[in-house]
């Protein structure tokens, strides 16, 4: 399994101030998504790592078993987006 290279995100946020001090950032909807997916996976690896680290041999998770709760976990954060 190869690593899978994504381009950087191109960020273009405006800045809110509040006496002279950064206080907001707006982005785009899709500038959001974007990162937002892109944490969700970070946080994903860590959850891999650790479980990977604590692994005590045991049965785990078939493929398909896997599959479906990653789709189920996915369509349950897209329906918390809209």
């Amino acid at each position: 399994m190869g690593k899978s290279r994504r381009t950087p995100i191109r960020l273009h946020p405006e800045f809110l101030c509040k006496n002279g001090k950064k206080e907001l950032v707006v982005l785009s909807y899709d500038e959001f998504l974007a990162v937002e997916e892109r944490l969700q996976d970070a946080d994903d690896l860590m959850t891999l790592r650790q479980a990977a680290a604590s692994d005590d041999g045991g049965a785990g998770v078939s493929l398909p078993e896997m599959k479906r709760r990653l789709a189920a976990r996915s369509a349950a954060k897209r329906k918390h987006r809209v």
